[in-house]
């Protein structure tokens, strides 16, 4: 998939950091036999967390703008691209995953429209998707990223930047088929715990309270 996209744009620099936060499998053998250009490789020695290995990856990075991609390859050539696509005029490019085919359970339905109700109350963004795949301005990734990995990782992050701009656009990241028929069954087999609910609140309103802070400093 990185090759492709990078071979879709001849004219565009690519950079590859790979995070491997803490596995104990071949991963970086892996890298190494697959990939036909450089990579900047990271090993934590134990798992920091979504928070903890966009810290470290990001301190590699060296152009404006940056995608954070999951270990699961959840996204194609397609969504990566329609990221790239929207980025010239935007500050940030959420994308939404427009192709999961699954009925939620209504108690994961309900808390989805709750965070996103909350998160568009208080930083004026209704996000059709707030666990897609993002393409971030790398300075606002290393401005407003929580060190401290805690209340909500990556979603405070995406609050963070909520509050600090206004040029977004969303476009629709569609996931690949085979990643489509397991989060689908995923879905449909989980229940949202209590606990994950209210640290994706709480890591919302946290976001809030340490921007208004930091603002008004």
């Amino acid at each position: 998939m990185v090759e492709q996209v990078v071979q879709l744009y001849p004219n565009v620099k690519f950079q590859l950091v790979i995070v491997d936060d803490g596995s104990d499998d071949n991963s970086q053998k892996i890298v190494n036999e697959k990939l036909f250009f450089s990579v900047d490789q990271i090993f934590l020695p134990l798992s920091l967390g979504i928070s903890g290995a966009i810290n470290a990856g990001v301190s590699y990075v060296k152009f404006e703008r940056m995608i954070w991609l999951p270990a699961s390859n959840m996204y194609g050539v397609t969504a990566i691209c329609n990221l790239i696509d929207y980025s010239n005029n935007s500050d940030l490019v959420i994308g939404f995953r427009s192709n999961l085919t699954t009925a939620r359970p209504f108690v994961k339905l309900i808390s989805s429209l709750m965070v996103r109700g909350i998160m568009h109350l208080l930083t004026f963004h209704f996000i059709s998707d707030f666990k897609g795949c993002n393409l971030y301005q790398t300075k606002d990734v290393r401005e407003w990223l929580n060190p401290s990995g805690s209340h909500g990782g990556d979603l405070v992050l995406l609050t963070h930047i909520l509050l600090k701009t206004t040029k977004i656009v969303q476009v629709p990241t569609p996931i690949n088929e085979l990643h489509n028929h397991r989060q689908s069954k995923k879905l449909s087999d989980n229940w949202p715990s209590r606990k994950a609910v209210w640290s994706a609140i709480t890591g919302i309103i946290t976001s809030v309270i340490l921007y208004r802070s930091k603002s008004k400093n």
